[in-house]
């Protein structure tokens, strides 16, 4: 038996930095195809949890926490309200806590821009009937987290209405996310409609994005006017510019042209 220790941490923190690379490539280079590009950052810890990647557009600024494991898992229901939630909020647990409190700090500092949080995660919401998860009778959908974001999260137009205005059977789950959150009824409202949950994975396996094909080219000069390139030749007579994207230049993106 080998006295190796094992990789596994290693594997996984890459498997999960390359995921966070490739989500905040393909946010950025979509704002900046759009033209709406304003600023970026990465690894705020200004943001609470929703740190991985900011893309700020005209009015808005858009906020990614990124977990993505070596394997497709389930999400459920008590990953949502239960553990660790955002420290500044004390009576905040799980996933939606760290959500909120990131909405929270990031509204506060930017508050001419609306903003959005996003759960961008490799995990499939669980369909499995033995989850557990808050409900009254009469669901459109069926009792689990899959069945939840079906009925309430696709659609959110009803939270306009308060938690009273709630898909029928779904009001006690709504009460435990609002809860979990840390945040009072009236603010958790306005949360429900900036806090974007996977229904299902986001992306393919991290490693999979470098065979991804970009269907459009930009023009240099889209970087050129955010200051996030430097160009230099190589001997084959081929310039290529390194856009550095973040405070500590943690996304680096090459482009090549021939002279």
């Amino acid at each position: 038996m080998s006295n190796r220790p094992s990789a596994s941490g290693e594997r996984a923190a890459i498997i999960g930095y390359s995921a966070q690379y490739c989500i905040a490539a393909e946010v950025i280079y979509s704002a900046l195809a759009a033209g709406e590009l304003e600023w970026i950052a990465l690894a705020d810890p200004d943001a609470g949890r929703v740190d991985d990647i900011q893309v700020a557009t005209l009015g808005r600024l858009d906020a990614y926490q990124v977990k993505w494991g070596e394997q497709i898992g389930r999400l459920s229901f008590n990953d949502l309200t239960s553990g660790n939630g955002d420290p500044d909020l004390s009576q905040s647990y799980g996933l939606i806590g760290q959500l909120a409190g990131g909405w929270h700090k990031l509204k506060r500092a930017h508050l001419g821009r609306r903003v959005v949080v996003h759960l961008v995660t490799r995990d499939i919401a669980t369909d499995s009937s033995s989850a557990i998860i808050p409900h009254d009778d009469n669901t459109v959908s069926k009792a689990n987290l899959q069945g939840f974001l079906t009925d309430c999260w696709v659609d959110r137009n009803w939270s306009i209405q308060g938690l009273g205005g709630c898909p029928i059977g779904w009001s006690p789950a709504l009460i435990e996310l609002k809860s979990a959150s840390g945040i009072d009824e009236a603010t958790f409202t306005s949360f429900i409609r900036d806090c974007e949950l996977p229904y299902q994975a986001h992306h393919p396996h991290a490693m999979d994005c470098g065979e991804k094909k970009p269907s459009k080219r930009l023009p240099l000069s889209s970087f050129e006017r955010l200051g996030l390139i430097s160009e230099s030749s190589n001997s084959n007579g081929t310039n290529c510019w390194l856009a550095w994207v973040g405070r500590s230049g943690l996304l680096p993106i090459l482009f090549m042209s021939s002279t």
